[in-house]
């Protein structure tokens, strides 16, 4: 899972993660991973591109929904 984000200070990063359970336990550490109010900018799981707009906090509340 990759995902490409933007800080409100305008600075873009791409994280790595090994699948999405991997990007959630980041989540949930003391000190998150990314922070929840990153903008998404691209979304890649499984080596698909993924249609996603909105923070990285709505990302992790998408894919703990399932």
């Amino acid at each position: 899972m990759k995902i490409t984000c933007k800080t409100l200070n305008g600075i873009t990063f791409t994280e790595e993660f090994e699948d999405i359970n991997d990007f959630i336990n980041a989540q949930l550490a003391d000190q998150a991973a990314i922070d929840d109010n990153h903008k998404v900018i691209s979304l890649e799981i499984n080596g698909e591109n993924i249609d996603f707009q909105g923070n990285v906090g709505e990302l992790y509340y998408k894919l703990t929904a399932k």
